[in-house]
Order: C-alpha cells, then sequence, then structure tokens
C-alpha cells in the first residue's frame, strides 16, 4: 500500500470513529430528553447518569472530531476540498482565539496600544471572513 493510500484509511477510520461518536451521542441526547419528558418513567438518579454520560460523550467526539482534523491536515491531499474545509476552518478557529485574547487583553493596554490591538482584530476578523467564504466554496465544491 502506498503511502497515499494508507493516509487515506487513516482518514477515513478518523472520520468513522468520529460518526460513531456523534451517533453515539446523539443516541443518549435522545434518551435523556425522553427521560426528561413529562412521562418519564425515569427517576432522578437516571436522569443524573445519563446527563453525565451525555457530557462524556460529547468530550468524545469532540477529541474524536479533532483527531479527524488533524489527520487530515497530515494525510490529506490538497486536491481534495476535505482537505480545504479543514484547512480553513482551522484557520478560522485559531484567528477566533486570537481575536478573543487580544480582545481581552486590550482592556489593559493604554489608549494608543488599545488602538493598535483593535486594528489587529479587525484584521483578524477580516481574515476569519475571508477564511470562512472560502471554507464554504470548498463546501460547495465538494457537493457539487
Amino acid at each position: 500500500m502506498s503511502v497515499a493510500g494508507a493516509g487515506k484509511e487513516i482518514i477515513t477510520s478518523h472520520l468513522l470513529v468520529a460518526q460513531s461518536k456523534r451517533l453515539l451521542l446523539r443516541n443518549v441526547e435522545n434518551k435523556l430528553a425522553r427521560g426528561r419528558g413529562s412521562a418519564s418513567l425515569m427517576n432522578a438518579d437516571e436522569i443524573q447518569k445519563l446527563g453525565l454520560l451525555v457530557d462524556q460523550l460529547a468530550a468524545d467526539a469532540h477529541r474524536a472530531q479533532g483527531n479527524y482534523r488533524r489527520a487530515v491536515l497530515k494525510w490529506g491531499s490538497g486536491d481534495t476540498s476535505d482537505f480545504w474545509v479543514v484547512a480553513y476552518s482551522s484557520l478560522a478557529s485559531a484567528a477566533a482565539g486570537l481575536v478573543t485574547k487580544l480582545k481581552e487583553s486590550a482592556r489593559d493596554l493604554p489608549a494608543t496600544d488599545r488602538y493598535e490591538a483593535s486594528t489587529d482584530v479587525e484584521a483578524l476578523e477580516l481574515l476569519i471572513d475571508r477564511w470562512t467564504a472560502a471554507m464554504r466554496a470548498s463546501m460547495s465544491a465538494a457537493v457539487a
């Protein structure tokens, strides 16, 4: 098997794990919603246990999604729209984190430095908008 073939298999396996985690999460969320319903046969302890399980499964699904994204970036090909969707969304997420940090730290800066930080925030927000548009275009290309 070639490296590219192995990379595709790695990506596919991470995708399947992420999908399985999301399916498990959705199933338990639905069960919890029914348990909280007015005609529930579940007691408060069972509902609490399901709530904890939902939290754990949500964390597992989030971690699996991150593993999938890292696999796409490491093993994926720039020839596929999936790669670009993950790449642009990763860039946008990282920039959004920077925007939050800049906004939080700007409060404690002198006025001139606050102005510089605000222009940096605007520039990052513009990049986020561009990357989001590019990601949407890649998603449209994937569907077409």
